[in-house]
């Protein structure tokens, strides 16, 4: 359980710690109460369970939502759909997640509760961190610190500072992240409760151990365990104050300290019920232990983290475990057991959508792969590179490009390999990860080893030696004495290959198959040798430098005892000298005096200089900032001119063709009333009642055409209509009874497909006239030689919801008249009736709705129409 999740216990303001007693209060709450009360409780009840047992979470927050949604109480209904999310997070299940949270937000916007609604979009924007889509996370989070900011709810604005400060974390911005959980402590200093405060230090404590400053690190810690006070034993934020000391002695090789601390956090959630937050100590214990060789205990931590992660159904840590062992098994030598764990993790990722854990995956297997079969390991690091170029991960990348170069070492291609290993060292600088770092650094100089660079392979091996010394990564080190055994090996230097050998063959050792205790007890006698041998060193370069100052001694003797008495003269002259230099230091001193005065008075002009200069910066950088805003607001005014522009434009161009269609189909009737009208005026002629028949024919081709025109500007003019949520096989029925005779006439097929939407929220008389539209076309334009089969299906398209259309009639030659296709009395074929107005229609009636139109069609193969819905207004409410 991160302390993300932890925080946001605190955040609903229940000051009591979490007790078995006090989940029994809930449920008999739940029993003996109604109404409100009860969807109040069910909701407390589902918080409570949430970390750890996911199921009981589920029903309480199923039953809050169903009495809620029978009882009219909105604000149970958002809080039950925000916790019934969690119960899907923590299962793995995050687009289902994700849909929860945006029907509980909508539900808080219109009951205007702007802080849940916030919070709401706080943990939206978490999901998007944790499913690797930092895009959409930083979306939702602006729109969250845009309602939380303005609120007074100090609880949720503080939880969102922290969920941002973990967004800048993935980013590897460290500044950005240091400042909000900053506020978040500073905030938090004037709550009452110092739990609050005691979340915020952990966080920052975790943040100074990410870039190794444990000291600092420790002192955060220190304040959270003081700001508690005697309450140590019954709160959960102790327990997390206890792992963040096991980590930091852990990386200060003071293994005794660790031990004590991790093992008290495990005691501490094992018996109050903390089966997550256990789970991700046991996780970071396996790491901690792999990444200092003991892989003993690594794989013991790391099974039972597995284990606890199957028994309560928690599908993201249950992958990472797999991961976990993955790597501590690679490590181990052991591939077979590495690749399969490596296999399930790629699965489950795959099964849950855990992008994040599917690029770990991937980098891992990838790197399994380039030993036991390179020629497909590219395959799965493309697949890497790609999820971690998209969630801007540089650490992952970083890794991808050390496997690739390791890869192109193994195919002989050493100038791709340096390309790859220079690559990934200089995104791993940007990056906190020593380790990676230390990783590229062996790696890049045993690239040069290759290209008989010898110079450039030992400064990148030293520097890579001494950072794995510092950070104490014994994996590092049997990685860099491996390499230097090789370089030595082709260098034919055979006493530097028996050296590194050796060395390589006793730490191997040490790591490999020794217990923890002899592990540390060797290392603690490694750094006491070498303390020895750099005193002894030491020593000799301090008798060398005595033995020389002793001769150069002997050397002065000599020359004093043959100059004596040029000596003597020399000291007759300086002390005749002394008494006139005696008075000119006096002179000297004195204009020292009135030097150092005027520099004190110059250092003064100079100090209110620079706070001039501050200041000065400080308004250029007001005036930039602001120039900034404005430059921003010109680009999004010029957006808006060029949007508006284009929009006058095709309506301008529509008004032409409007015009030119009514003027040109209005004049042929005209034209033909006025001629059997001329004849009606000749004398003498004999078939006037035919002549009258003319006329009403006339006459009513002209009606035609101007209820034709006014149906288009009806459309035109309405763009006040009200959508309504309409059900497609509702509507699809109606269509069905109104074709029912072309239908049957035709021996036509219509099957429809509503599984995925059944509800769009549209204008009903223009879907009606769409389908009526799309579905008569289909039958007047069949193939002779086959029966008409039309399909209509609906389905999600990004943003909008998508109806399909599609029929295998005669289909239309696109190349030729895809720039006429959705003209006013356009036909493009003439063996049956019609006024080529329909196509026109439907593209007016969607575009009136916000909506658009595509087409796809084959000659002779059938026509399918695309009819986009925008989803904001289309998705339905179905819940659970």
């Amino acid at each position: 359980m991160t302390i993300r999740k932890l925080g946001f216990l605190l955040l609903l303001g229940w000051q009591s710690a979490l007790s078995q007693d006090r989940i029994e209060n809930f449920r008999k709450q739940v029993a003996t109460s109604d109404g409100t009360e009860k969807i109040d409780a069910l909701n407390q009840l589902a918080i409570e369970t949430s970390t750890f047992n996911n199921q009981e979470s589920r029903e309480a927050s199923m039953e809050a939502y169903r009495l809620s949604n029978e009882s009219g109480y909105v604000k149970g209904k958002a809080m039950a759909l925000l916790y019934l999310s969690l119960a899907e997070t923590n299962a793995g299940q995050l687009k289902k997640a994700n849909d929860l949270l945006f029907k509980s937000i909508r539900l808080s916007h219109e009951l205007k509760d702007a802080p849940f609604e916030g919070y709401g979009y706080t943990w939206l924007s978490s999901n998007f961190q944790n499913a690797g889509m930092p895009d959409s996370a930083q979306y939702y989070s602006i729109k969250a610190g845009e309602l939380l900011e303005k609120s007074n709810n100090l609880y949720y604005l503080t939880f969102y500072y922290n969920t941002l400060s973990d967004f800048f974390k993935l980013q590897n911005q460290a500044d950005s992240q240091r400042i909000y959980i900053k506020k978040s402590w500073t905030i938090r200093k004037n709550l009452p409760d110092k739990r609050y405060l005691a979340f915020a230090g952990n966080k920052l404590a975790e943040f100074y151990i990410q870039y190794h400053d444990y000291k600092t690190a420790l002192i955060y810690l220190d304040s959270c365990q003081s700001s508690l006070g005697v309450d140590t034993v019954s709160n959960e934020v102790i327990a997390k104050i206890w792992s963040n000391r096991g980590v930091i002695y852990s990386r200060l090789s003071n293994y005794k300290l660790a031990e004590f601390y991790l093992d008290k956090a495990k005691t501490f959630y094992s018996q109050n019920h903390f089966p997550k937050e256990l789970n991700g100590l046991l996780l970071r214990i396996t790491e901690i232990y792999e990444e200092t060789g003991n892989y003993e205990a690594s794989l013991q931590n790391g099974l039972e983290a597995l284990s606890i992660a199957e028994k309560n159904s928690f599908n993201v840590e249950r992958t990472r475990s797999f991961i976990r062992l993955g790597w501590t098994y690679f490590n181990k030598r052991n591939y077979t057991l590495c690749e399969k764990y490596i296999l399930q993790a790629i699965e489950s990722s795959l099964n849950y959508g855990l992008t994040l854990e599917e690029a770990n995956a991937y980098n891992l297997y990838g790197l399994l792969l380039s030993i036991t079969n390179p020629k497909i390991a590219h395959n799965y690091l493309k697949k890497s590179l790609t999820i971690r170029k998209r969630s801007k991960s540089l650490a992952g990348q970083a890794e991808v490009y050390g496997i690739l170069g390791n890869l192109a070492i193994g195919e002989s291609k050493y100038d791709s390999a340096l390309f790859y290993q220079l690559l990934g060292l200089k995104i791993s600088l940007k990056t906190p990860d020593l380790i990676g770092t230390a990783y590229s650094l062996a790696g890049v100089g045993y690239t040069f080893s290759k290209l008989n660079n010898y110079s450039q392979a030992e400064n990148y091996l030293n520097q890579a030696e001494s950072l794995a010394d510092s950070i104490k990564s014994g994996t590092v080190m049997v990685e860099i004495l491996n390499f230097r055994r090789q370089i030595a090996e082709s260098k034919n230097d055979l006493k530097a290959y028996i050296r590194y050998t050796k060395a390589y063959e006793t730490l191997s050792d040490s790591l490999f198959r020794q217990s923890e205790s002899n592990r540390v007890l060797l290392s603690e006698t490694l750094v006491e040798i070498q303390n020895k041998n750099s005193e002894i060193l030491l020593q000799r370069a301090t008798l060398e430098n005595q033995e020389k100052e002793l001769s150069l001694i002997r050397w002065q003797i000599i020359l004093v005892s043959a100059g004596g008495v040029l000596v003597i003269i020399i000291l007759l002259i300086l002390y005749s000298s002394y008494k006139a230099s005696k008075k000119l230091n006096f002179k000297i001193i004195e204009q020292n005096n009135d030097l150092a005065t005027s520099q004190e008075e110059i250092q003064a002009q100079n100090e209110e200089l620079l706070m001039a200069n501050e200041e000065i910066s400080a308004q250029r950088d007001m005036i930039q900032e602001q120039r900034n805003h404005l430059d921003l607001r010109n680009h999004e005014l010029e957006d808006i001119v060029e949007k508006r522009t284009k929009d006058l434009i095709q309506y301008i161009q529509q008004l032409e063709q409007f015009a030119f269609i009514s003027s040109h189909n209005l004049r042929a009737p005209i034209a033909r009333i006025l001629g059997l009208g001329n004849l009606l005026e000749m004398k003498g002629l004999r078939d006037s009642e035919t002549i009258h028949k003319a006329l009403i024919g006339c006459a009513r081709d002209l009606d035609t055409v101007i209820k034709d025109l006014n149906a288009v500007l009806d459309i035109r003019q309405n763009n006040q209509i009200e959508l309504t949520q309409v059900m497609l096989s509702e509507e699809m029925q109606k269509v069905r009874s109104s074709l029912s005779y072309q239908i049957i006439a035709n021996q036509a097929l219509i099957h429809d497909d509503f599984s995925e939407v059944d509800q769009v929220k549209t204008f009903r008389p223009y879907l009606q006239s769409i389908l009526m539209n799309l579905i008569s076309n289909g039958l007047k334009y069949r193939r002779l030689d086959v029966s008409p089969v039309i399909t209509i299906k609906t389905l999600y398209k990004d943003n909008f919801v998508c109806i399909q259309v599609s029929d295998n009639g005669m289909g239309i030659d696109l190349e030729k008249y895809s720039d006429k296709l959705f003209m006013m009395y356009k036909r493009f074929h003439n063996h049956v009736e019609g006024k080529g107005l329909g196509l026109y229609m439907v593209k007016t009636q969607i575009e009136t709705m916000g909506g658009k139109i595509e087409i796809e069609s084959e000659v002779n193969s059938g026509t399918t129409f695309h009819l986009y819905f925008k989803r904001e207004r289309a998705e339905t409410t179905t819940v659970v």
